[in-house]
């Protein structure tokens, strides 16, 4: 467009239009200043959306006095030129009734907010248009472009939920659709930090040669489409996230979106992502992921889609703490088509896909700026003890941080801090049994000085700070760790636990000493990943055996019991923590002698692991805990018997049926003797039983269970109680598997009823009823019927479950497979095999290679192939 404006003698136009967007760029500032109100009539939007409709139609003009033909762009313009006017109009419309409504100084503030906003939409159109064009950005241009960033920033920034009329100043703004490029609405989110560390004030030193390097290589050229990676490597301490958050707050306004991320772990990574595309307008609304199913891997896959667009190539993401990179490969994660910025820090040297920078440790200059900021003591330029602490700290941003933080909060000088220092250095040197390298020496004397001022002003903040070390280092919350509260037994950790407010306390104390980082998203905290390792390994160098049962407490009191469609996601949350607590020196106090409670927390520790497939340690854990109450009850106590009972549903879960009827066997005769033959928990094991016995094989004795069971549960829950309808099912599959079909339809119409009535159309409980009168209209060869079971339960499962959970969800692949069988039989073998196909994989994810099911599931699959 530029060129072709210049060879029509049009320069002159786009001067105008430019000493015009800094004429109305003046005018907003006064908006935003003004703190008397709304302005005078003449700087309404309409006027200035009216001023910029002539300004686009005397460019109009000349183009077509110049030309036949009306250049796209141009006409683009007038569009955007109209569509403003009429939207001013709408917004004086909704303004007017909340001026009346309101002289509070809040609303006018707001008010002015959002005019200037509207206004600069404009002028962020115009900017960007000239660019796309190829128009040689001046610094009129560039100081345009800052300035409506800045109050577009304000804006959000200064939203207050609990402000009625600023709300609906907000919803005016959504329902009008106004965005700054009416193009491509979507794709402008701005900067996303999410969870990551924040950085007050000048918290940030000594990285510009950095900053720049980064520049050069992931600020796209103009109408670029080539794919961007920098990968920044270093230590632990060197400051790789601080120079991440930096770089993508210094960028903000080259890039319509940034995403900072974390990838810890796979798990953590695919949580970030999830909260995205809940959180954020980056997916239309007849996309959005259902509160039902916020599936990690749905939200991977749409984010990665939304990324891969073709017109949506301004974006950068940051993939921060990448460190393991044997756990999981972090191209999974990429776009699909190579386009757009990424930035990955990692520890890691062995990452080459990308263009690469080692971060050094800074220099003797850049070491005493952080002294000097952090201690609020300029003289330290000056000051030769200074320079030789700065020296003696090696460089390591955390450390010279940490020690700037102490010296701001007391008289000692440089030099009776570098005493101390070498005291500390030498005290860890005597007391450690394995010493860190000499960068984690270097960090840890820094910390253990930290620590006698926070002990003496804050000791409850200190016994926050041990307690941490049995957490994941990412998500510290006030709600997480309100159930480790015990003035007896922790009264210091319970002083900060009190309540939010002092929770919040403590934690501005450690973030005052460089121990504690605070998340953008508000009420969550982390620890470096250097600092966390310094609380297990120094702070906990004698695990503590309360803290340890006061943090499984915590983790299992916000286990959500309930199998709900949300409840696996929920769950999924606490998964970090609860690794934590699988840690190798941690794990031995979970096997050791414990309260009753604690014995209890431990098999709710053993379910979550079970329902997140950690089936290996899911085992160790219900063994632990069975020993625990045999020691503590006795063999024949009903906890014990429900451990037992646990144990044997995992081993029936593995196909290790043997072992399954062991552990029932068990767990039925003493329920038998300790509670009676019709209580509900012993029917309950005889039901699993039964399941047990039809799996078997043993068809006789496992209706004699399936009996048992049914008649109990009816004489002491009722005929419609979910535990009932339950083996009525279990019934109809026995009768199917003794060729008794018309029985079998009759219990499994009697449960579908039955679940429908009690638990809704598309439970899990009522889908397998449904899949199972599939397999029997199947075998009736009623194949049309038997189809449409099979697709109503896979339909079902897809509402209920997340898309994760599903692919291990033992019932929905067994339906998969009932219905690859069918089309198979009905000769749909392309179809077959794709499903077949799909599924084996999970099979032996679940069972394993050795297990009869996988093994026949690979025998499908080669059939069908040699049929296709």
């Amino acid at each position: 467009m530029a060129e072709a404006l210049a060879a029509l003698g049009l320069a002159s136009n786009i001067v105008q239009f430019i000493d015009f967007g800094l004429k109305t760029t003046s005018t907003i500032k006064e908006i935003y200043s003004s703190a008397s109100g709304l302005t005078s009539e003449t700087t309404t939007l309409n006027d200035i959306a009216t001023e910029f409709e002539k300004t686009v139609s005397s460019l109009q003009k000349s183009a077509y006095d110049n030309s036949p033909r009306l250049f796209r762009e141009d006409i683009e313009l007038k569009k955007l030129a109209t569509k403003t006017i009429l939207s001013a109009r709408k917004i004086e419309d909704i303004i007017d009734p909340l001026r009346k409504q309101s002289a509070r100084p809040r609303l006018r503030d707001a008010l002015q907010n959002y005019k200037a906003v509207l206004d600069t939409r404009l002028l962020v159109d115009i900017r960007r248009r000239l660019v796309s064009a190829n128009f040689e950005q001046s610094q009129q241009l560039e100081d345009l472009d800052d300035i409506s960033r800045s109050l577009y920033d304000t804006l959000r920034a200064s939203r207050d939920e609990n402000e009625g009329y600023f709300v609906q100043i907000m919803q005016a703004i959504r329902s009008l659709h106004l965005q700054s490029i009416p193009t491509e609405p979507e794709y402008d989110v701005g900067l996303n930090l999410g969870n990551a560390p924040r950085l007050g004030g000048n918290s940030f030193f000594g990285r510009q040669d950095e900053i720049e390097w980064l520049k050069q290589k992931l600020i796209p050229p103009t109408s670029s489409s080539e794919q961007r990676i920098a990968i920044v490597s270093g230590l632990g301490g060197m400051g790789k996230t601080q120079l991440a958050v930096a770089f993508a707050q210094a960028v903000r306004t080259s890039f319509l979106a940034i995403f900072w991320l974390n990838a810890t772990s796979k798990v953590v990574l695919q949580q970030g992502i999830l909260d995205i595309t809940s959180r954020m307008s980056l997916i239309p609304q007849s996309q959005e992921i259902s509160v039902s199913a916020k599936a990690e891997k749905e939200a991977v896959a749409r984010f990665r889609e939304w990324l891969s667009r073709p017109q949506n190539m301004q974006w950068m993401l940051i993939f921060d703490n990448y460190n393991e990179p044997n756990a999981y490969d972090i191209r999974e994660f990429f776009p699909y088509r190579a386009h757009g910025s990424m930035l990955i820090t990692t520890r890691s040297t062995r990452l080459m896909f990308g263009e690469v920078l080692t971060l050094i440790k800074l220099d003797e200059e850049q070491g005493l700026s952080i002294l000097a900021q952090r201690s609020k003591r300029a003289e330290a330029f000056e000051d030769p003890t200074a320079q030789n602490l700065a020296k003696r700290l090696d460089g390591l941003p955390l450390a010279l941080a940490t020690a700037g933080d102490y010296l701001r909060h007391v008289p000692d000088s440089f030099k009776e801090y570098l005493v101390n220092y070498e005291r500390s250095w030498q005290e860890l040197e005597e007391s450690a049994d394995e010493l860190p390298d000499y960068e984690g020496r270097t960090l840890y004397s820094t910390w253990n000085l930290s620590l006698s001022l926070i002990e003496a002003h804050a000791p409850e903040a200190l016994a926050l700070l041990r307690f941490m070390a049995y957490f994941s280092n990412e998500d510290a919350r006030f709600e997480l760790f309100q159930y480790a509260t015990d003035e007896d037994q922790r009264p210091l950790l319970s002083k900060a636990l009190s309540s939010k407010f002092k929770f919040g306390q403590a934690m501005r104390k450690l973030q005052e000493y460089s121990l504690v980082e605070s998340y953008h998203s508000a009420g969550s905290y982390r620890l470096h990943a250097c600092v966390h390792d310094w609380t297990l390994d120094y702070l906990n160098c004698r695990i503590n055996v309360q803290f340890v049962q006061a943090a499984l407490h915590c983790v299992t009191a916000s286990f959500v019991w309930e199998d709900s469609p949300t409840s696996w996601s929920q769950n999924r949350q606490l998964w970090q923590h609860a690794r934590r607590l699988y840690h190798f020196r941690i794990q031995g106090m979970l096997k050791g002698p414990g309260s009753l409670s604690s014995l209890d927390d431990l098999l709710t520790l053993g379910e979550l692991f079970r329902r997140q497939d950690w089936l290996k340690e899911a085992e160790a854990i219900y063994q632990w805990t069975m020993a625990g109450y045999e020691k503590a009850l006795g063999p024949d106590h009903t906890s014990t018997l429900q451990t037992v009972n646990n144990l044997g549903l995992l081993y029936s879960d593995q196909d290790k049926l043997a072992e399954a009827e062991e552990m029932y066997q068990r767990a039925l005769a003493g329920k038998e003797r300790a509670l009676g033959l019709d209580h509900t928990s012993t029917l309950d094991t005889v039901n699993n039983l039964g399941n047990l016995y039809s799996d078997q094989g043993k068809l006789a004795e496992a209706e004699e269970m399936y009996q048992r069971a049914l008649a109990g549960k009816e004489r002491a829950l009722g005929l419609d109680h979910t535990s009932t309808l339950d083996t009525v099912n279990n019934l109809g599959v026995l009768h199917w598997n003794q060729g008794k079909l018309a029985e079998a339809e009759e219990m499994y119409q009697r449960a579908l009823a039955g679940y429908e009535k009690a638990l809704g159309p598309d439970h899990t409980s009522t889908l397998q009823t449904v899949n199972n009168l599939g397999i029997l209209y199947r075998d009736q060869g009623k194949l049309a019927e038997a189809e449409e079971m099979y697709q109503r339960a896979l339909a079902g499962y897809d509402k209920a479950l997340d898309p994760e959970a599903i692919r291990t969800f033992i019932p929905a692949l067994n339906t998969t497979r009932n219905l690859a069988s069918l089309l198979e039989k009905t000769n749909r073998f392309k179809e077959a095999k794709r499903m077949y196909a799909e599924i084996l994989p999970n099979i032996r994810k679940v069972f394993g290679n050795s297990s009869q099911r996988y093994q026949a599931a690979a025998q499908d699959l080669e059939r069908v192939h040699s049929r296709e």
